[in-house]
């Protein structure tokens, strides 16, 4: 089993205290993350999804219509973290967020989703969160919905798994399997952001 790691910044990797999953993308603003498999380190620039945090924005080389989406006044990390639980409308049904404050869980223990018809940009707001992903549905409406446009997936085989701290990011384009609210050490719980945008809203943009 391989340690986690963070850099620190001069970009050099240090390790972290040792933990039972095999590797974990660390994000951490103004750092450079890392993950560690193998005995081999990639650079973010390695993994195929966009991350980032709210606060170097510039960095996540965002699509302009995100980056002007999360540049709002309204989507500031502080802004979001004083909001109550509920959805919250941006445009009517095509760009909306939803605030919740799960309890994190094994990963075992929790289901892998991916979507068809929206992006998601899945934010923590507080705490400590793994995001666990797996391969890419090539042929998202050939499955069923479980709800509207939320299609679980059952015994997928685990790829990479992300970390979030407060302020972390990470977006998941349709097709692009996640499993949210995993737990690091022990069940805690969260508070996070998850913006829902209309692919057909983005492609116009």
């Amino acid at each position: 089993m391989k340690p986690w790691q963070h850099s620190d910044s001069n970009g050099a990797c240090k390790k972290a205290p040792n933990d039972p999953r095999k590797s974990y993308f660390i994000l951490s603003a103004g750092i450079t993350p890392c993950i560690s498999h193998q005995d081999k380190q990639y650079q973010k620039e390695d993994l195929q999804m966009i991350t980032g945090n709210l606060q170097r924005l510039d960095m996540a080389m965002l699509p302009p219509p995100l980056l002007q989406l999360l540049s709002r006044e309204e989507c500031s990390h502080q802004n979001l973290l004083n909001k109550a639980d509920g959805k919250y409308d941006i445009i009517d049904n095509t760009v909306f967020y939803l605030i919740s404050s799960p309890v994190t869980a094994d990963e075992s223990s929790v289901k892998s989703e991916f979507h068809e018809h929206y992006l998601d940009i899945q934010v923590l707001l507080a705490g400590q969160e793994i995001i666990a992903t797996s391969a890419t549905i090539s042929e998202p409406h050939e499955y069923k919905e479980t709800k509207p446009d939320l299609i679980f997936v059952e015994n997928d085989d685990i790829t990479t798994r992300v970390m979030l701290e407060a302020g972390d990011f990470v977006i998941f384009y349709p097709g692009e399997v996640h499993r949210p609210t995993c737990q690091i050490d022990a069940p805690d719980r969260i508070k996070k952001a998850v913006f829902k945008v209309s692919k057909s809203w983005l492609a116009n943009h």
